[in-house]
């Protein structure tokens, strides 16, 4: 969003010790600047994004037939400095015990010969490897995807393979959360922690609750389909057609 780019750039600007990585989604400023006319559907279908925020501040509205030069040229008289600094990011940040990038390296021996392309949009990364010697730590795919048991939006470790993954879904998942790592420098060794926020409001427990160990798992990538079977007061009992297993999902997530 405009916010969210506008405070980035202002952070950067203002303190030496922030730095920033580019996404995928940066890919869409190349495509602008590059004239590509398939940029005009992807306008015309993502009403919220930060090309369409600020087309709206300029009173400038896009439709099928508009061209994508009329597009590049109306931004770039506004906003070339923000583009210009979205093109500028990196694509990793390497540190002597940490390589910092969107998506994921390939597993190769020189992991700077990793693709851009796979660098910012490789999927489940966190269930691959890779050869660079020192922990990796990305985001793209939310987290949550990995987990077997309880889904949780919460950053995982791997210390064999050094994989840290902390995508917290923010956006992307109805119940996901921001995630902030934290790493601890020390002279005995870093250690590690996070922290997140969500807009989900807090509430005290006030009765026991005594979960069916046997139902575990959640509604999540890449088994999404399931089939109602009983539907109680806030919960209905629900079979993940992929799976066959069993579960209870808050019937406001009933679709």
């Amino acid at each position: 969003s405009v916010g969210v780019v506008n405070y980035v750039m202002n952070l950067v600007k203002n303190n030496s010790k922030v730095h920033v990585v580019e996404g995928n989604c940066e890919v869409l400023v190349d495509a602008l600047l590059n004239e590509n006319p398939g940029l005009i559907n992807y306008l015309c279908t993502r009403k919220h994004s930060i090309f369409n925020e600020w087309l709206e501040q300029l009173g400038f509205s896009v439709h099928e037939g508009t061209s994508i030069r009329e597009v590049k040229e109306a931004l770039l008289s506004e906003f070339s400095q923000e583009l210009y600094w979205l093109t500028e990011l990196p694509t990793a940040i390497e540190t002597e015990d940490y390589i910092f990038v969107h998506a994921g390296l390939e597993d190769r021996v020189d992991w700077k010969e990793t693709e851009r392309k796979n660098a910012i949009a490789m999927p489940e990364f966190f269930n691959q490897s890779h050869k660079a010697n020192k922990y990796v730590i990305v985001g793209h795919w939310p987290v949550v995807n990995y987990s077997e048991e309880a889904p949780s939006n919460n950053p995982v470790i791997d210390k064999e393979k050094k994989i840290i993954a902390i995508d917290g879904g923010n956006a992307i998942k109805e119940a996901g959360q921001l995630n902030v790592f934290i790493i601890q420098r020390k002279q005995t060794g870093d250690t590690f922690s996070y922290t997140y926020v969500d807009y989900f409001p807090d509430y005290e427990v006030i009765a026991d609750f005594n979960a069916n160990s046997e139902m575990q798992g959640g509604v999540t990538y890449p088994y999404y389909y399931i089939e109602p079977i009983e539907k109680m007061q806030d919960y209905t009992v629900c079979k993940q057609k992929e799976t066959n297993n069993v579960l209870t999902v808050k019937n406001e997530y009933m679709k």
